[in-house]
């Protein structure tokens, strides 16, 4: 059995355990696993069953806080990480510190999402033991690893530029001076001298220069480098395309730095040549521009407002035939930022043919996002996804799948839609069934407003199921709300001390009452007002129901 190596056992911890909330503490374990992780995965060989352990333990301590706790949300400072603006790992030590390196880095923010996979989990330790040890490497940062790795569960944020290190690497010792030598004939004549000369320029010519400045110009630089990767494919067979993925990364690298969204547009329809064998092996190596740190700045370069140009279309299209996934950034990029007609358009594009995974995010989205979902969808389709909206937590989807119920009209999501956590909802359902005389909905109204009143009916949903009662059937209505303002009496207690009735059960009764012609309605409604005695606001809302009865000509004044 392998052992764990003497070095890593007898290392310290690279820090104590930290935290003062159950978040705090199970985000600070994870961290110190990390840690231990990342030292005996770069040192150690990946069979060492230590390492084996240690890697356990790290997949082991994310997926606990990960399921506990949702999402690690760490915010990077120079010597700590945070989460939520509690320290959960601390630590001076430069060479150790885990915070330092990736501040130095420009990492300002690390995100790692509940769907996170353990593949993306030990890509991620990956990318970061090597700069976590304090192995130098100036050719690649934190950001450019991990913008290549694509993640999917797992986001990040940069400052615009790298910090300087301090002191990064101490000077090297200076090596003590090697004692004098001379050679064995330095006492021998001195050599002759060369006769003379004159040194002497002449100017080059400026036409000259100009064709050799236009040759590699800033201008022509980009469209060059496109056609060194297109000469490079025109003779390359299957085996030597996979030794050009260097050259395309480090292509396609340098147009996104300069935001070159038609060289990107080109460089990858160079990739698709071939009759497409060039795309199966070099395409992955261009699916990072897909990623949603990536494909925001592409989006950044559409002014706001306008359609997005025909070459970034084009490229995001070229990006979806390598197989990145766009739909999802795109519709994040829209509940964030707001409807914009070059994020609808591209939008459009990536959902085309994914009926399934629109109706998947509906049941999750609120305006303005589900507006846009719902013109993706074809006119058949628009019955399942307003029950995917009316399944949604928020009310405004589940407004719009009310307003989607009424034209077509459909009675039975209508009537669920009044069981809605959202008062605003059940009162549209209510009014929708009114509008269209569903009496078979009168008892789930009626059951409606006696649940809610229990434990605190609003006066406009009242005033809604109420005037929505009187509309079903008048007639059933009068004489629930003169049960309403007379409940039964029982009991020896009953008959000595009359029961009241419930203040919003009168409230709902004096809505209802307007939509019921005939004598008695008046008597009831004025028989409302009296028992209101010295609740104003009842007393109010009696009045103004009289008022409106007599407008809509139930009954003549008297």
């Amino acid at each position: 059995m392998t052992t764990e190596p003497a070095a890593l056992a007898t290392e310290p911890l690279e820090e104590a355990p930290i935290g003062g909330t159950p978040a705090g503490r199970a985000a600070n374990a994870a961290l110190r696993c990390f840690s231990k992780a990342a030292r005996a995965f770069t040192l150690y060989d990946s069979q060492n069953e230590a390492v084996r352990r240690f890697l356990h333990e790290y997949r082991d301590a994310i997926a606990a806080f990960l399921t506990t706790h949702g999402a690690l949300d760490l915010e990077v400072r120079q010597f700590e990480l945070a989460l939520k603006g509690e320290v959960v790992h601390a630590e001076k030590d430069r060479e150790k510190s885990l915070a330092y390196r990736l501040y130095r880095d420009g990492i300002r923010r690390l995100v790692i999402q509940p769907a996170a996979s353990w593949e993306e989990q030990l890509k991620l330790l990956e990318v970061l033991s090597v700069r976590f040890i304090g192995v130098r490497q100036q050719e690649e940062d934190v950001v450019t690893l991990l913008t290549r790795a694509a993640f999917r569960s797992i986001q990040f944020s940069a400052a615009a530029g790298l910090v300087a290190e301090k002191d990064e690497e101490a000077a090297p010792a200076r090596r003590k001076a090697a004692g004098r030598t001379f050679p064995p004939d330095f006492d021998a004549p001195a050599p002759p001298l060369f006769p003379p000369r004159i040194f002497g320029c002449f100017p080059i010519p400026r036409l000259a220069l100009q064709e050799f400045e236009a040759e590699e110009s800033a201008d022509t630089l980009p469209g060059n480098a496109v056609r060194m990767v297109r000469e490079l494919l025109d003779d390359a067979n299957q085996e030597e395309m996979k030794t050009l993925v260097p050259a395309v990364e480090e292509v396609r690298d340098f147009l996104l730095a300069e935001l070159d969204v038609k060289h990107l547009r080109d460089l990858a329809k160079v990739v698709a040549g071939q009759h497409g064998k060039a795309g199966a092996v070099l395409g992955p190596s261009l699916k990072p521009l897909a990623a949603p740190y990536t494909l925001q700045k592409l989006l950044a370069t559409v002014p706001k407002g306008e359609e997005p140009p025909d070459s970034l279309v084009e490229l995001l299209d070229l990006l979806a035939r390598y197989g990145a996934d766009l739909l999802d950034p795109l519709l994040d990029r829209i509940a964030a930022a707001g409807v914009d007609p070059a994020l609808n358009t591209l939008a459009r594009r990536a959902a085309q043919g994914r009926k399934d995974r629109i109706l998947a995010r509906l049941s999750t989205a609120e305006p303005p996002l589900t507006d846009v979902l719902l013109t993706f969808l074809e006119p058949g389709a628009q019955q399942e996804a307003a029950k995917k909206l009316l399944a949604s937590e928020h009310a405004g989807a589940q407004l719009a799948a009310v307003k989607m119920f009424d034209e077509p009209y459909a009675a039975g999501p209508l009537i669920e839609a009044l069981q809605s956590q959202h008062a605003e909802v059940r009162i549209a359902a209510a009014e929708t069934l009114a509008r269209h005389q569903e009496k078979k909905a009168f008892g789930d109204i009626r059951d409606l407003v006696t649940t809610i009143e229990t434990v605190g009916l609003e006066a406009r949903e009242a005033e809604a199921m109420g005037a929505a009662l009187g509309a079903l059937d008048p007639k059933e209505a009068f004489e629930l709300f003169t049960g309403w303002l007379h409940p039964p009496q029982s009991g020896l207690l009953s008959k000595l001390v009359a029961k009241k009735p419930k203040r919003m059960l009168l409230w709902t009764a004096a809505a209802g009452l307007i939509q019921v012609p005939g004598e008695p309605t008046l008597g009831l409604l004025r028989e409302i007002g009296a028992q209101a005695g010295a609740d104003e606001e009842l007393k109010k809302h009696s009045l103004k129901s009289i008022a409106l009865w007599r407008r809509r000509g139930a009954q003549p004044h008297g």
